[in-house]
């Protein structure tokens, strides 16, 4: 433990830190130094991956048959359907017959199956048959061996109130797991004979398929079936849902997706706009008290400049002689993109080849700036956020070294100070003593 200043009277802590905080100047400054590129590399990481994420959809936009984009509606809600990009405008006119529906029956009131152990087959609409024995002629064992059958039919155990005994009685309701004809069954006891004969049973839903008619009441009038209610590829890259039987003929139509490719273009303008407003944000300068301004991190940073204007060019300048602005795309006062949706909507509904192949070029060329600017490794952004790292790191190795270099020095000057402190008590001990010889020595002349 050290007390300093005993001997001395003097604070020695307070001027080995005032000491060490002189000869710290130095090391503050690169810490500085580091603070002040840890921000623009900040910066510049956002910068980056707000332009890599423009990049991505501008990929996406650009490649070949992104943008023709199709949808697929009816004049009914009872069909709905979705086209891909398989598919091609055009219409077609068909009448929804049927829906598709599960097989299910039930089994005449029982208290227990007919025949013990249980014995039955359950048999499909393609003849296969499948035998089933149950533990016992419970009906809960019957159950459970239609369950673990296999054949996609279950069983359920529904009260029917009291037989002439007053012995409680059960239906069996079976069902099919699936729609469709296929999913039809047929139960047969060890005789052959359907369950489902007995008195008091009965099928209550026939599986069947769903149906369209194409060109009804035509000589080419065409049945479509499906096991559900979805018909896959009902036209080229169309799939159709139906929900329900119409009246008459629907009308099933395929046609630009005009939504969709409005959102595109929107999306893509929005992500430019993310980059040309996060460039404007990091370089303005910004007005304070008694006259000063501050600069943005980005400030008189050459390389952003060329990268704001790379990218703002590939999205503005003409395509095919023909301004952006021709299909919505507009360059502002500010330097920003805005995008007029009626515009686009309206070019794309007279001219839809027009519009693609003009979004199709902008996404391309502002593809590659973007590319050129935040590719992971050649990258304009990424090679400038790399040297602000490796700055960082051999400003962090001078750091380092300045801390040896003033702890070895605070250590010397606490060595010093200490000594001070020890050949002053020395001193102090020996006025001390001095003092006291005096004091004797001038009692003992008085006493004469």
């Amino acid at each position: 433990m050290q007390l300093g200043g005993i001997a001395s009277g003097l604070d020695s802590a307070a001027l080995i830190k005032a000491t060490i905080d002189v000869e710290a100047i130095p090391q503050t400054m690169l810490k500085n130094k580091v603070t002040a590129s840890q921000a623009v590399t900040a910066a510049l990481t956002t910068l980056n991956g707000r332009i890599a994420a423009l990049t991505t959809l501008a990929q996406a936009a650009a490649k070949p048959g992104a943008l023709n984009l199709l949808t697929a509606t009816s004049t009914t809600p009872l069909l709905t359907a979705k086209a891909s990009a398989a598919a091609v405008p055009g219409e077609i006119q068909l009448t929804v017959d049927r829906t598709a529906a599960k097989h299910s029956a039930v089994t005449a009131a029982m208290s227990s199956w007919p025949e013990s152990p249980a014995t039955f087959n359950i048999t499909k609409p393609d003849g296969s048959s499948v035998p089933v024995s149950a533990a016992s002629s419970s009906l809960d064992d019957v159950i459970k061996a239609v369950n673990a059958s296999g054949t996609g039919v279950t069983a359920l155990k529904i009260p029917a109130g009291k037989d002439a005994g007053g012995v409680d009685v059960f239906r069996l309701q079976l069902s099919a797991a699936t729609t469709g004809a296929a999913s039809a069954f047929d139960i047969t006891d060890s005789t052959g004979t359907s369950v489902f004969s007995a008195p008091g049973a009965a099928v209550m839903q026939q599986g069947t398929d769903a149906q369209v008619t194409l060109y009804a009441g035509t000589p080419a009038e065409q049945k479509i079936t499906s096991a559900t209610n979805t018909f896959t590829g009902i036209l080229n890259g169309v799939d159709a849902t139906v929900t329900g039987p119409t009246a008459g003929p629907v009308t099933l139509t395929v046609g630009t997706d005009t939504e969709g490719v409005g959102k595109r273009a929107a999306d893509l303008v929005d992500a430019l706009n993310s980059v040309f407003n996060n460039i404007k944000v990091g370089s303005m300068v910004t007005p304070g008290v008694s006259g000063t301004t501050t600069a943005g991190i980005l400030q008189g940073d050459s390389a952003v400049r060329s990268v704001n204007t790379a990218i703002l060019n590939a999205a503005t300048y003409p395509v095919n002689g023909k301004s952006p602005s021709e299909i919505g795309i507009n360059i502002t006062k500010a330097g920003t993109i805005e995008f007029d949706a009626e515009k686009f909507k309206a070019a794309l509904a007279k001219d839809p080849a027009t519009v693609n192949a003009t979004l199709e070029a902008i996404s391309t060329r502002v593809a590659d700036a973007g590319k050129t600017a935040s590719d992971p490794f050649s990258g304009t952004v990424t090679r400038k956020i790399t040297t602000q790292q490796g700055a960082q790191k051999d400003l962090g190795v001078q750091i380092g070294d300045w801390d040896r270099r003033l702890a070895t020095r605070k250590a010397a000057l606490t060595r010093l100070y200490a000594s001070l402190e020890v050949s002053m008590g020395k001193l102090n001990a020996q006025m001390s003593q001095l003092q006291n010889s005096l004091s004797a020595l001038e009692g003992s002349q008085k006493s004469k």
